[in-house]
């Protein structure tokens, strides 16, 4: 074998070495839930105690927020002006990162933060410093948060193309055209694949090595941010249609309207799914077949929500001239529909 070949793979090794001991990929998720606090991200970011519910800190109320990651003492978040990392429990901002257009929701894996932009970057920074590792320009139109799947970044966005770039080096691997542009980020699933949704109501599953397609559905109207959950995509259309596929298929398991447009992705828990919608309301259903178990209206607007535990889940709302959206738990067992 020729020294330069040799030379190459050691790189790989090493590259590869690099990604498979980064640990669990952490994205974003609004709110974000640990042991003890919740965390709201919109305009800027707020952390509520998990036992009383009030507020701990809210910083950078002037900014507006995507969803925030939560890993670790760090709380990453990203906006029209820049990266921002804070600290969970004090929210001292430990470092800022401007960059030249909007930036979307970052994901954290191992020790750098991917932030995808408006402006069709995608750019690894350091956790620790928000000092940039390497920045990959993939189109004109804008680039969606990635999904970390097969010890690849998954991205794309309004040209229309998948991209699969090496998370060290940034270093694209293949990029696949589709029909039409993505709604927004994809989502990593089981055996190596990687849920897509576009505008043309398309949603597919692609191999994450090699970009090739494994199933493909469509819809009458584009899905939003899917979740996955036990074999199962939970898609929330634009129709005010719930919809649960079959991972590893693709076939349509149930769907059900939800009377309205729906109100932010929708929440898993112990074969349970939470549903918000705009009109006020918040739907507990079983996951395998659609039955609703609860349904209430809200005192307010609902922005975001997930379970808690197996006996209630946490709604953010707005309510009249209140700064801010503040957190209320709500029941997840008993019936009243």
């Amino acid at each position: 074998m020729k020294a330069g070949t040799i030379a190459a793979l050691c790189v790989l090794m090493m590259l590869s070495q690099v990604t498979l001991s980064a640990g669990k990929p952490h994205y974003p998720s609004n709110p974000g839930i640990t042991a003890d606090a919740y965390f709201i991200a919109g305009q800027g970011v707020a952390r509520f105690n998990r036992t009383s519910g009030d507020l701990s800190w809210r910083v950078l109320a002037e900014e507006q927020l995507f969803e925030p990651v939560v890993t670790g003492d760090r709380v990453v978040v990203a906006g029209s002006n820049g990266v921002f990392s804070i600290d969970a429990t004090s929210g001292e901002i430990h470092w800022r990162r401007d960059l030249d257009a909007p930036a979307f929701s970052p994901v954290v894996h191992g020790d750098l933060v991917f932030v995808a932009a408006q402006d069709g970057s995608l750019r690894a920074l350091s956790k620790q410093d928000g000092e940039e590792r390497w920045n990959r320009r993939l189109g004109t139109g804008w680039i969606y948060p990635p999904a970390v799947s097969g010890e690849l970044l998954i991205t794309g966005g309004q040209d229309a193309e998948v991209w699969a770039l090496e998370p060290a080096t940034g270093r694209p691997r293949w990029h696949r055209k589709l029909e039409q542009e993505m709604v927004y980020r994809p989502v990593a699933l089981d055996g190596g694949r990687v849920l897509v949704t576009t505008f043309s109501g398309d949603v597919m599953a692609l191999d994450s090595l090699s970009g090739d397609q494994r199933w493909r559905t469509r819809f009458p109207s584009p899905s939003l941010t899917a979740s996955v959950s036990g074999g199962r995509v939970v898609l929330p259309g634009m129709d005010g249609m719930l919809r649960v596929l079959d991972q590893t298929s693709g076939k349509l398991l149930w769907q059900r309207s939800m009377n309205g447009p729906l109100a932010g992705p929708v929440s898993e828990r112990n074969g349970l799914l939470l549903a918000l919608t705009r009109e006020g309301a918040y739907f507990v259903m079983k996951a395998d077949s659609g039955e609703i178990v609860v349904h209430r209206r809200l005192a307010g607007d609902p922005v975001a929500g997930a379970f808690v535990n197996g006996e209630s889940a946490v709604i953010f709302l707005t309510r009249g001239k209140i700064s801010g959206p503040v957190p209320v738990l709500v029941g997840v067992k008993d019936s009243n529909r």
